[in-house]
């Protein structure tokens, strides 16, 4: 009796000619699949290629990821290296990379890494990794496809100066540094921030405070070559610095549901002078961190326009153990601006001419030239060279630095 009840109960549902239309062309389409399945199976030349669910593997990774770049499967060792990836330990080869020119760009090795060992040096361009050539639609695949478990082996090639290098490289765990920071001068400091993981917010705050006992007057707020990272870290840490109102906006397939993203009132620093670095390889909760900080007129953001991804994904797990990465939705920012394939423009654009690789003749090439003085304070200078050795070479940082003490001047 149940079960005619229920037959009864689903009857009308069927009824509908325009439904059973679709079950059925889906139905036939299935019925095709198998038929090409099994003709393939069976008579394919190369045996090897098509048995042991071959064909069936590479149609399903192909049907998530010819939606968007980000929608993917991920194989159990793939999703065990995205977990990973939030605590800052890896297997990878130890280099720091940019997609600013839509391709992938050392910026630096780290020492004694397989990179080092293989004598990649910044300024080099990964061409090809393993079998796949790196193009300006693949760049978040290639920048994967260089980490993976630890001792595994991975073939690269590179650019440098019109020359292709070649090397094999074998993985190593790399634990990096998440953040870094530096005083540029009394009441000036600094912070640099390479992903959000889960402690970057807890992170950042303890360093403010600490500055804030010292008599915090500006902060630069380093996410260039940012790629991202936890949503939930992106929205504290632009809690940091704004005590109320939206941090970010996401919108899925049903464009009236919204999840909103609010600050929580006190726990910010919403007192120093802040500046913010993004540029093309600043990407993700890079962007909405930018976003919101911008939108609420809390913070100057610096450099150049940032990459625009602004989709979030969920993985579901898969019962091979692996997962599915999937787009669900937009970002906004507080004002509802799209952050997707727009990326945020900067309100002071700062071009990194040390990254212009220029092949004439220059006046510092001549034998013989005389030494460049900036027209800045004999102050400033001495204040630059005690800096780090690496922040001395970065011109954006210092147009930063600059900006604020003026910005700060005319405060007062």
């Amino acid at each position: 009796m149940y079960f005619i009840l229920t037959l009864l109960c689903f009857y009308p549902l069927y009824s509908d000619t325009s439904i059973l239309n679709k079950s059925t062309q889906r139905y036939e389409s299935l019925d095709t699949f198998a038929q090409v399945l099994r003709l393939l199976e069976s008579a394919y030349v190369d045996e090897d290629s098509v048995k042991d669910n071959k064909i069936i593997d590479k149609v399903i990774k192909n049907m998530a990821s010819d939606l968007d770049p980000h929608t993917r499967v991920l194989s159990p060792s793939e999703l065990k290296e995205l977990n990973q990836d939030t605590s800052g330990k890896f297997g990878g080869i130890g280099v720091s990379i940019t997609l600013e020119k839509k391709k992938i760009e050392v910026i630096d090795v780290m020492p004694n890494s397989p990179a080092e060992k293989a004598h990649l040096l910044p300024g080099d361009i990964l061409t090809k990794i393993d079998e796949l050539l790196i193009t300006a639609d693949n760049l978040e695949l290639a920048m994967n496809h260089l980490r993976g478990k630890p001792g595994s082996t991975l073939q690269i090639e590179w650019l440098r100066n019109k020359v292709i290098m070649k090397a094999t490289l074998r993985r190593e765990v790399i634990e990096v540094a998440n953040t870094y920071d530096a005083e540029l001068s009394s009441g000036f400091f600094y912070i640099k921030l390479n992903s959000f993981q889960e402690d970057s917010p807890e992170k950042i705050h303890q360093i403010l405070l600490k500055q804030e006992k010292k008599g915090l007057k500006g902060l630069i707020l380093d996410l260039r070559d940012n790629p991202g990272g936890l949503l939930n870290s992106a929205v504290k840490i632009s809690n940091l610095f704004v005590n109320s109102g939206i941090i970010v906006s996401t919108v899925g397939r049903d464009p009236q549901k919204q999840e909103v993203e609010y600050a929580i009132q006190n726990y910010a620093h919403p007192y120093m002078h802040l500046i913010v670095l993004v540029n093309g390889g600043s990407a993700s909760a890079s962007e909405i961190v930018a976003g919101a900080l911008q939108d609420h007129k809390r913070a100057l953001i610096a450099g150049s326009t940032t990459f625009g991804k602004g989709s979030v994904q969920s993985v579901f797990p898969l019962s091979n153990g692996g997962g599915l990465k999937v787009t669900i939705g937009r970002y906004f920012t507080p004002k509802g601006r799209s952050i997707q394939a727009k990326g945020i423009t900067p309100d002071l654009y700062l071009d990194n001419q040390s990254n212009l690789k220029q092949s004439f003749l220059k006046e510092s090439d001549l034998k013989g030239h005389i030494e460049a003085k900036d027209y800045i304070e004999q102050k400033d200078e001495k204040v630059f060279l005690s800096w780090p050795k690496k922040l001395q070479e970065d011109q954006q940082l210092m147009v930063a630095y600059h900006f604020m003490k003026s910005w700060i001047g005319m405060k007062k």
